[in-house]
C-alpha cells in the first residue's frame, strides 16, 4: 500500500499527540501522583507508536515504545517521578518533535541522534529512578506479566511492548511465520471437516478515518499476535491493497473474547467491535460461492456507528473560500450601487435577501477560519518552565480564556510576540525566590495570561507580579540614547515613559543574556500587533508588577473600514483603530511650534492633515471653516487625522500589497470597492 499520500495526516496527528505528551509531562511535574497524567501520556505515546509503525517510520515507533516502557516503570512503582525523570521525558518528546519535522522536510531520520535519549531511558528502566530511588515491593502480578511480555518478545519481536506494537510486520517476519505453518492451502486442507470452532469477530473503522485500510490492516496484525485468525473477509491481501469497504469479519480461535475486545479497542480509530460468545463452525467453502463464506451482518446486531461529524480541510482551501466570499461581497456592493437608482420594491427585497444570505455565508466561513487561542498558548507552559529552570527561578503560569477564538492568520503571527513578552517577564520582571521572600512575596513568581472578548476585539493580557519597571531608569536611558530631551523626560507621562521600551534598540538591562537585554524584541512585538490591526499598551507599577495588553481584531480577512477621501483619492482606515469622528470649527484648532492641536475635554489632541503626511494636495488643513477629523489610536496615543470628507463604513476584503507598493510603509494592504476602485488601507503605526 502506498503510504506516502498519508504523510500529511501522519504529521498533523503526530504533532497533536506529541503536544499532548508534553502537556502531560508538565502535569506530572506538578502532580507526580496524577493517574490521569500517566494514562494520557501512555495513550499519546501509544498512538504515535502505532501511526509511525503503520507508516514505516521505525525509529519514531521505537522511541515512542521506549517512552511507553519508561512510563510502565512508574505504573509498577519501580520508578519515582523526579525532576531528572521529567527532563528525560521532555527530551524524548523534543526528539520526537524533531523527527516529525524531519519527516515533513523529507530529511533522513537517521541523521537525528536518538541513542542518547534511549540510553538515558534504558538506564532508568534498568536501575529505577534517575535519582536512584526505587519504589518498594512492586506487585508480584506485575512481575508475572513482565515475564509473559519477555516471552512474547521472543516470539514476535516486532509486535511487543506494554500495549503491543502496531503496524505491519516486516517481510522477514512474514517469511518466518510461513515456515512455522502451512502457508498454502492444499486440496487436503480444503477438504478438512469444517467443524473447527471459533469466535465470530466483526469490527469496523471509524468513518472519520482518512486511512481506513491502513487501520484495518493494523487491527488484523494485532489480532494475529494474540490468536489464530482465519476466514478474513475481505482478505488480508485485499485490505493491504486498499480494497476496504469499512467492515471486517473473521473467525478466531485460541483466545478469549475479552482479549479480542481489548486488543481491538487499543487500535487507533477503531469503530464498532462485535465478538460473538458462541463457537461457530467454519463455513464449507466447497459447496458455497465466495459470498457464502462471509459472516453476514445480522440486522440490529451491535450499535450503529455514528456518522462522521468532522473532517480535515486544507488551510489553502479555507483561504480560497474566504477569497471567494470576499469577491461575493464586493460584487454585492457593486450590485447595490447599480440598482440604487431603480427604485423598484421587488429589486429592493431581492437585494435585502441577498445581503442577508451573503452575510450569513460570510459568518459561517469565518467560523471555519477561527481557532481557539489554545493552539498558540498550549506550548507556553513548557517555554516558561524551561526559562525559569535556566534562570534558577520558581515561576507559575496560569492561562485564562484559552478557548477564545481568533482568525487563524492572527494566531499564526501571535506566537512570537507572546513568547517574547513571557521571556522578558521571566528574565527581567520576576525576581529570584530569595529576593521575593525579602520583599514579603511568595517565593514562586506568578504570570497570568488572560484573554477576553469585547465586541469585535480580543484582549490578551500578560500580567506578572514581579518588580515592575523603573520609570526613572527608563527616562534616563531614553535621554542617554537621544530618544527624548531632558526637558521632555521631565514632562512625559508614565504611560508614555513605559512605551519607550518599544523603541528599537531600547533596553535597561545591565547584562545581556541569551534571552534578552539587547533591546531587540519589544519594537517587533508592537509592530507585529499593529500590523494585525491591533494595539499594544503597557502598565507597570514599581514593586508590584507589569501588565502587557494586546488589543486584537477577531479577523484580518474581511474587515470593516472607514472610507475617507482626500482630493480625488479614497483611503481606508480600519474601524478597530477609529475612536470617533468629529467636525471641528477652524477657530478651535490651535497652532504651536508648527503643529496643530485640538482641546477635547481634558486632553490635548495632536492634529495631522492626511494630505501633508501623504504629500497630496487637498482642502484638509487649509483655510476651510470646518474640519473633518478622524480620531485614531496610533502607537498608544490618540491623534486626529484631518480629511476632506467621510464616506462611511464598508466591509472589505484585505488584499496584500505587492511590489513595489510593499516598500511604502504607510499602507498595510489594499482593497477593491464595488465600482472597481482600488483603495489603499492606511497603516497607522507607520503613518506618523
Amino acid at each position: 500500500m502506498d503510504m506516502a499520500k498519508y504523510k500529511d495526516l501522519f504529521i498533523s496527528e503526530a504533532r497533536e499527540h506529541i503536544r499532548g505528551m508534553s502537556d502531560c509531562v508538565l502535569i506530572l511535574e506538578k502532580d507526580p501522583r496524577s493517574e490521569q497524567g500517566i494514562n494520557e501520556l501512555f495513550r499519546h505515546a501509544h498512538s504515535v507508536k502505532g501511526m509511525a509503525a503503520s507508516m514505516g517510520f521505525s525509529s519514531i515507533s521505537e522511541l515512542s515504545h521506549r517512552l511507553e516502557d519508561l512510563m510502565d516503570t512508574v505504573r509498577k512503582g519501580q520508578t519515582a517521578i523526579s525532576s531528572s525523570f521529567i527532563d528525560i521525558l521532555l527530551g524524548g518528546t523534543d526528539t520526537l518533535e524533531s523527527m516529525v519535522e524531519s519527516v515533513e522536510k523529507d530529511s533522513d531520520l537517521s541523521e537525528i541522534n536518538t541513542a542518547d535519549v534511549i540510553s538515558r531511558i534504558q538506564e532508568v528502566i534498568e536501575g529505577g529512578s534517575p535519582a536512584g530511588q526505587k519504589a518498594q515491593e512492586p506487585p508480584a502480578k506485575e512481575e508475572k506479566k513482565e515475564g509473559k511480555k519477555e516471552k512474547a518478545k521472543e516470539k514476535a519481536p516486532d509486535e511487543t511492548g506494554p500495549e503491543g506494537r502496531e503496524g505491519p510486520t516486516p517481510e522477514g517476519e512474514e517469511k518466518k511465520k510461513e515456515k512455522k505453518g502451512p502457508a498454502k492451502k492444499t486440496e487436503a486442507a480444503e477438504e478438512e471437516p469444517p467443524d473447527e470452532g471459533g469466535l465470530t469477530v466483526r469490527f469496523s473503522i471509524s468513518k472519520e478515518s482518512l486511512v481506513p485500510a491502513a487501520r484495518a490492516y493494523m487491527a488484523l496484525k494485532k489480532l494475529e499476535s494474540v490468536g489464530k485468525v482465519r476466514d478474513v473477509t475481505p482478505s488480508k491481501e485485499q485490505i493491504k491493497a486498499g480494497a476496504f469497504s469499512g467492515t471486517v469479519s473473521l473467525l478466531m480461535s485460541g483466545v478469549e473474547k475479552e482479549q479480542i475486545q481489548k486488543t481491538l479497542e487499543a487500535v487507533v480509530e477503531i469503530g464498532e467491535v462485535d465478538v460473538s460468545g458462541e463457537a461457530v463452525s467454519r463455513p464449507d467453502t466447497r459447496s458455497a460461492p465466495p459470498e457464502a463464506a462471509k459472516v453476514p451482518q445480522e440486522p440490529g446486531s451491535g450499535k450503529k456507528e455514528p456518522a462522521a461529524k468532522t473532517v480535515r480541510i486544507s488551510t489553502a482551501l479555507l483561504d480560497t473560500f474566504i477569497n471567494l466570499v470576499g469577491e461575493l461581497i464586493v460584487t454585492k456592493s457593486r450590485l447595490d450601487d447599480l440598482m440604487s437608482g431603480i427604485g423598484s420594491r421587488d429589486v429592493d427585497e431581492v437585494l435585502t435577501r441577498l445581503d442577508h444570505l451573503v452575510g450569513n455565508l460570510h459568518g459561517e466561513v469565518m467560523k471555519v477560519r477561527m481557532l481557539p487561542l489554545d493552539t498558540v498558548t498550549q506550548r507556553l507552559p513548557r517555554v516558561v518552565r524551561d526559562l525559569a529552570r535556566g534562570r534558577g527561578k520558581k515561576v507559575s503560569l496560569e492561562i485564562i480564556g484559552a478557548d477564545i477564538e481568533l482568525d487563524r492568520a492572527i494566531l499564526e503571527e501571535l506566537g512570537d510576540p507572546l513568547i517574547h513578552i513571557l521571556r522578558n517577564a521571566v528574565d527581567h520582571g520576576l525576581e529570584k525566590s530569595s529576593d521575593r521572600v525579602a520583599a514579603k512575596k511568595d517565593e514562586t513568581g506568578r504570570i497570568v495570561l488572560r484573554a477576553f472578548r469585547e465586541r469585535d476585539m480580543v484582549f490578551v493580557q500578560i500580567i506578572d507580579d514581579g518588580q515592575g519597571m523603573d520609570l526613572g531608569k527608563i527616562r534616563s536611558k531614553a535621554v542617554e540614547k537621544g530618544l527624548v530631551s531632558e526637558e521632555q523626560a521631565k514632562v512625559i507621562s508614565d504611560e508614555e515613559t513605559v512605551m519607550l521600551v518599544c523603541r528599537p534598540g531600547f533596553s535597561t538591562a545591565t547584562e545581556v543574556t541569551d534571552v534578552s537585554g539587547r533591546g531587540v524584541g519589544m519594537d517587533v512585538v508592537q509592530s507585529t500587533v499593529e500590523g494585525l490591526g491591533g494595539s499594544l499598551s503597557i502598565e507597570s507599577t514599581t514593586g508590584e508588577g507589569t501588565t502587557f495588553t494586546l488589543k486584537l481584531p477577531l479577523t484580518v480577512a474581511i474587515v470593516k473600514i472607514l472610507l475617507v477621501t482626500l482630493a480625488d483619492h479614497f483611503f481606508a482606515i480600519p474601524i478597530t483603530r477609529v475612536a470617533r469622528t468629529i467636525r471641528v470649527p477652524r477657530e478651535e484648532v490651535s497652532e504651536s511650534q508648527g503643529r496643530s492641536y485640538l482641546s477635547l475635554g481634558e486632553n490635548l489632541i495632536t492634529l495631522f492633515a492626511l494630505g501633508d503626511l501623504l504629500k497630496i494636495e487637498s482642502a484638509a488643513g487649509s483655510g476651510r471653516r470646518m474640519h473633518n477629523v478622524v480620531l485614531v489610536e496610533a502607537t498608544n496615543r490618540t491623534v486626529g487625522l484631518m480629511v476632506d470628507s467621510l464616506v462611511g463604513q464598508v466591509d472589505i476584503v484585505v488584499k496584500p500589497v505587492c511590489y513595489p507598493i510593499q516598500y511604502l510603509k504607510r499602507y498595510s494592504g489594499m482593497t477593491v470597492l464595488g465600482d472597481g476602485r482600488i483603495v489603499p488601507i492606511l497603516d497607522l503605526g507607520n503613518l506618523f
